[in-house]
């Protein structure tokens, strides 16, 4: 088993094809932990793989939940976001 897991808060449906990215926002983290806790309003996919940093987290948000909203629930799990952070813009 991996040191980091998924958390969703939505069904594992929306990674129906897991190799591909589906966050809006994609960035590698520091971590003290070793999985990310499901925060409500986003889903997040969290993976050891980085070159910098413990891992790589990949967010997107629904209902129009804000971007400093995120990095305010990561750092009370001790996850802090490394730069730069990739943001993909809905089409």
């Amino acid at each position: 088993m991996t040191p980091f897991a998924s958390a969703h808060s939505a069904p594992l449906s929306v990674t129906a094809h897991p190799e591909e990215v589906f966050g809006e926002y994609v960035f590698e983290v520091t971590a003290d932990t070793q999985a990310v806790q499901p925060i409500s309003g986003w889903t997040l996919r969290l993976w050891p793989q980085a070159r910098l940093g413990d891992g790589t987290l990949e967010a997107s948000a629904q209902g129009g939940r804000s971007f400093p909203e995120l990095l305010t629930r990561l750092e009370a799990q001790h996850i802090r976001p490394l730069g730069p952070i990739h943001f993909k813009k809905h089409d």
